[in-house]
């Protein structure tokens, strides 16, 4: 059984690119869990719907679907089959497929910056094996 903890995790994105001829979206996520306890696999990320004003957007090849949400196992990433407390996992790669973003007019889109303007947004939930959610009793 899971437990959500997505108050105990931190994200961290890297390396965003954008295929415009493939119209496809990478980026890296990692998570940090920055509590005091570890948080056992299995670590699921549960992506909420994806909007932009630039266009739609669609994940690729999540690890399964529930209720219309992508779900990405940072399972495979941890050591031991758990993320530390204020350990961060391993980056996994994302990928997102993306109609309608018009062409870039000079160098590009810078999409570290297009990120934090928001030009991207998307909901993401954690969850952990729920041994792992509570302090241990004494």
């Amino acid at each position: 059984m899971r437990a959500e903890v997505t108050s105990r995790v931190a994200f961290t994105i890297t390396d965003l690119q954008y295929d415009y001829a493939a119209g496809v979206l990478r980026l890296n996520l990692s998570l940090l869990n920055h509590d005091s306890l570890p948080l056992r696999a299995p670590l699921i990320v549960r992506g909420g719907p994806v909007a932009s004003a630039l266009g739609s957007v669609a994940a690729l090849e999540p690890d399964g679907v529930d209720d219309g949400r992508s779900l990405w196992d940072f399972s495979n990433l941890l050591t031991g089959g758990m993320l530390r407390p204020q350990e961060e996992s391993a980056p996994r790669q994302l990928t997102f497929s993306v109609v309608g973003f018009p062409a870039p007019k000079g160098p590009g889109i810078d999409w570290n910056d297009a990120w934090r303007r928001h030009f991207l947004t998307v909901e993401l939930k954690v969850y952990a094996d729920q041994q792992a959610t509570s302090s241990p009793h004494r």
